[in-house]
C-alpha cells in the first residue's frame, strides 16, 4: 500500500563506538501524519542490548494509526496498540523498550507506553482483552492510558460507552 508522509522538520544525529551504536532523534515534525517525534535508539552488539525511546507531542491518532498499520502492521507492538487507541489526539506519549534483540523491541511485556488521550475512541475486544463475546467501545475518551508488561491500566477516564457516561 503507498502511504504518503509530509514532513516539516527533521533533527537527529548517528555514532558508532565499537560494538555500540546511538542513534537520536532531536525532533521529526510532520504535516501528515500530524505529530512531532524525539527519540533515541542504543545498540550494544557486544552485549547484546537494544534500547528504544520515543516521545511524541501533538499526535492525531487516526491519520498516525493509517500510516503507522501500513508502515509497521506486521509488528505485534504496532497492531496491539491500534487495535485499542482508534482515533483522538494525544498530546503527549512516552514508548521505552529494553531487549537483547530488535524483536524483544515490540514484545507486549518488555515495552511501555504511557500517553494522555483527548476526544479519543478506544476498542477493547473480547479477543485481545475483554470477556469472551463482550466488545467495548469507548467514545469522547479523556483519559491517561498506560500498557506496560502485557497489562492495559487507563486512570482517570472519562468517556461514553453507548449511551451511558463513564467516569
Amino acid at each position: 500500500k503507498d502511504v504518503v508522509i509530509k514532513g516539516k522538520d527533521l533533527k537527529g544525529g548517528f555514532q558508532m563506538k565499537g560494538d555500540q551504536i546511538d542513534i537520536s532523534l532531536q525532533s521529526l515534525s510532520l504535516k501528515y501524519p500530524r505529530l512531532e517525534l524525539s527519540g533515541k535508539i542504543h545498540i550494544d552488539q557486544k552485549t547484546p542490548a537494544y534500547a528504544l525511546e520515543v516521545e511524541g507531542r501533538e499526535v492525531d491518532v487516526m491519520s498516525t494509526r493509517e500510516v503507522a498499520l501500513a508502515l509497521a502492521g506486521q509488528l505485534p507492538v504496532t497492531r496491539t496498540i491500534f487495535n485499542i487507541v482508534r482515533r483522538g489526539r494525544v498530546p503527549v506519549i512516552t514508548f521505552l523498550s529494553r531487549g537483547r534483540s530488535v524483536g524483544d523491541l515490540d514484545d507486549r511485556e518488555k515495552f511501555s507506553l504511557k500517553g494522555n488521550l483527548r476526544d479519543g475512541m478506544i476498542s477493547l475486544s473480547a479477543e485481545n482483552f475483554g470477556p469472551k463475546g463482550v466488545d467495548i467501545d469507548l467514545d469522547s475518551v479523556v483519559g491517561n492510558v498506560v500498557i506496560s508488561k502485557g497489562l492495559l491500566e487507563i486512570e482517570n477516564l472519562s468517556a461514553r460507552w453507548g449511551n451511558n457516561q463513564l467516569r
